[in-house]
């Protein structure tokens, strides 16, 4: 699916034509901040303009050198594991300081030399399908001006359609695609233009439903996500250094109880890549993630490359 959507994305490009690509950059930056690429996990918090769309695919390859236990410890990971997340998300803005999107996902995980085979005997396997899918509304309370910055509400529902139910022992794990569970997600996103850089944040909280994973029943804890962000903005061409820090922690349940409740999870990585803004339509991103600290998950670092094009 990605290839194609590639193919048909530079080849309407290509039909654009370079002179009004120009025009509309020239446009764009006279408008306010110059033209980005934005962030590649926070959010960005001014909204898509009306009437346009963008589609947004990534890109990221994760190797996983070991697990982050219950101790904040660093220990084997019990084999080989690499996967590749291909997520493309639709952004759409269908009235003034309003957006929409919709992030689908396609997941394939690999396993290799595992500590504990399968009941075959099984040292390797792969799976791959659908991830959980989200849709978010976001709407602009506040524009930024030369003393406040973008201010934006956010809200997501996550959908369980990632693979979670009949998962076969031989498989070693992979075919595990999704969390199970409907989480909801509310909060607020800022932005605030500070020459030469472009700075963002999010702050927000996530509730999950009771769901099944393998046929059995689990909730996962309320989520505090908290990013920021950072592009320097180096001049035409546009190149842009970008930085992130973002984070997850799963600290207490607020509504529910604590039955079939999995492990609380904390996560704090990085971020840094470069960027290149080649017009209004197009942009580029070439990062690389890794985890500082956490518990209770795989230690994973990732090249990651995305691309905007917007009709």
């Amino acid at each position: 699916m990605l290839p194609s959507l590639t193919a048909i994305v530079f080849l309407l490009a290509t039909l654009s034509g370079p002179a009004a690509w120009a025009a509309e950059q020239e446009t764009a930056t006279s408008a306010g901040p110059p033209l980005t690429a934005g962030p590649v996990i926070t959010d960005t918090a001014v909204p898509e303009p009306t009437g346009h769309l963008t589609i947004n695919p990534y890109w990221f390859v994760n190797f996983t050198g070991g697990k982050l236990s219950a101790n904040w410890r660093r220990v084997s990971a019990g084999g080989d594991f690499f996967s590749l997340n291909m997520p493309t998300r639709i952004i759409y803005g269908p009235f003034p300081n309003v957006e929409v999107y919709l992030i689908v996902p396609y997941l394939h995980n690999w396993a290799a030399n595992v500590n504990l085979p399968g009941p075959q005997g099984q040292r390797a396997a792969n799976f791959g399908g659908l991830g959980d899918t989200s849709f978010t509304v976001k709407y602009q309370f506040w524009e930024e001006t030369a003393r406040r910055p973008t201010i934006t509400g956010l809200f997501t529902v996550t959908f369980p359609t990632g693979h979670t139910n009949r998962l076969n022992p031989g498989n070693l794990g992979t075919d595990l695609l999704g969390g199970g569970v409907y989480t909801f997600t509310s909060g607020l996103n800022m932005s605030k233009w500070v020459a030469p850089f472009y700075l963002y944040a999010n702050l927000w909280y996530g509730i999950s439903t009771t769901g099944l994973v393998n046929r059995q029943p689990r909730r996962l804890p309320d989520q505090v996500t908290v990013n920021l962000a950072a592009e320097w903005v180096l001049g035409p061409p546009h190149w842009v250094l970008l930085g992130e820090l973002y984070s997850t922690w799963e600290p207490w349940v607020f509504l529910g109880g604590t039955t079939n409740l999995a492990p609380a999870m904390s996560m704090l990585s990085a971020l840094f890549g470069v960027e290149y803004v080649l017009n209004f339509r197009w942009n580029f991103t070439l990062a690389f993630t890794t985890p500082l600290t956490g518990k209770n998950m795989p230690y994973t670092y990732s090249p990651v490359f995305t691309m905007n094009y917007t009709f």
